[in-house]
């Protein structure tokens, strides 16, 4: 069993303040995830853990530098199904860990959406990603895993 620590960051939104004069928190979680670049090292970058992310999302600016297998084009839309909301994508396969300070998982294929655009957060999904993963998160004590299930 490989247990990656996850890191809970409590976050304020300061547009909702202005709003409403009191302090809004939110509370997000993060991992470290590895990804293969062109020159076969990891890149390694904090990245979003979202459990309603479909599939893991790549900004232009981290995708560019990486060693991923396209097959195509898409469009992805989040809750807003406007087309105005929606993000052009390409669509591929990258070898990917998650990693903390003690532990690593074994390399994996993800597959991921890599935007046209920086506009969008470094998010890991559940297809082919968190998906071979138990997630144990404890938000009040501020503590959460990422448990490798071989």
């Amino acid at each position: 069993m490989i247990k990656i620590e996850l890191k809970i960051v409590d976050i304020e939104d300061v547009q909702l303040k202005k709003l409403d004069k009191k302090p809004y928190i939110f509370t997000r979680i993060f991992a470290l995830v590895g990804y293969k670049k062109k020159d076969g090292s990891l890149f390694i970058r904090r990245t979003v853990v979202d459990t309603g992310a479909v599939v893991s999302l790549l900004p232009m600016s981290i995708w560019k530098q990486l060693d991923i297998k396209f097959f195509g084009y898409h469009i992805i839309k989040g809750v807003v199904k406007k087309e105005s909301c929606s993000i052009p994508v390409k669509t591929g396969f990258i070898e990917t860990k998650v990693i903390d300070e003690q532990n690593e998982t074994p390399t994996f294929t993800s597959l991921v959406y890599c935007a046209d655009s920086n506009e969008v957060p470094l998010i890991l999904g559940i297809k082919d990603a968190l998906d071979k993963f138990k997630i144990e998160i404890n938000v009040k004590q501020k503590q959460s895993y990422l448990i490798y299930l071989d």
